[in-house]
């Protein structure tokens, strides 16, 4: 179960009202990794500022998690925060903290396999248009990639021992969030060979679309054979 916690992040800079539910409280698991919350206690502690900070609006419209991710990554549960309750900050910190990573591990193919290989494979399959976006985007950014980065280590040592992301923001993990799917094996075996063949060639598209507008990539929650994988594809593709 989710529950609400106790404020325990930097408030925005300069005093602003964000709207932050993460910010001011209102997400949390009642237990949870200890590493892992001091390593984003960390982070939320390192940007906080840019809740407020117009330099970093753009990037937060660009890169934060859609409504469809949101409800196919935090699936209905107890204490799951309303989408439309998330200010862009919080969108943006759900994304590049967990709802990036879960959707590829829902497919647990080749993609999978292969972002787990290096780190750097793992950023250009979750969170590698932010880093591309950095170059122009927000005061303090050198700042702020490095926070970021040091929870992506994190993450990825976490993924490389576990086989699964953390969500950070309700802390716990991907396999609590869907029980049951650490003993799925894969997920090829639940489906057809024309299914597995379309998903493939879905994510073979975006593998060898290096000039892709990432921000443009989105999901879509397919139901197959009453298993649950998420499909992955480019909004607005033509």
């Amino acid at each position: 179960m989710l529950f609400p916690t106790a404020a325990n992040a930097t408030e925005a800079q300069d005093g602003g009202d964000s709207g932050s539910v993460i910010l001011n409280g209102g997400t949390g698991g009642e237990a949870g990794n200890a590493e892992a919350q001091e390593v984003y206690q960390e982070l939320l502690d390192s940007v906080s500022f840019i809740a407020t900070d117009p330099t970093w609006s753009n990037i937060m419209n660009i890169k934060g998690v859609t409504q469809l991710v949101y409800d196919a990554t935090i699936p209905e549960r107890d204490g799951k925060i309303p989408f439309e309750e998330l200010s862009d900050f919080d969108r943006l910190i759900y994304e590049l903290t967990y709802c990036c990573f879960a959707p590829l591990k829902s497919a647990n193919g080749k993609s999978w396999e292969t972002a787990k290989t290096s780190q750097e494979n793992l950023a250009y399959h979750t969170y590698g248009s932010f880093l591309a976006f950095m170059p122009d985007t927000g005061n303090n950014r050198e700042a702020v990639n490095a926070a970021f980065q040091k929870l992506w280590d994190w993450q990825y040592a976490y993924i490389l021992e576990h086989d699964e992301p953390y969500d950070f923001v309700d802390q716990c993990t991907y396999s609590d969030m869907f029980p049951g799917s650490e003993d799925n094996g894969s997920e090829a075996e639940s489906l057809t060979p024309q299914e597995s063949e379309e998903i493939e060639e879905i994510l073979n598209e975006l593998d060898e679309s290096d000039g892709h507008d990432f921000s443009q990539r989105g999901f879509a929650v397919c139901e197959v054979r009453s298993r649950r994988y998420i499909r992955w594809c480019c909004r607005g593709r033509r």
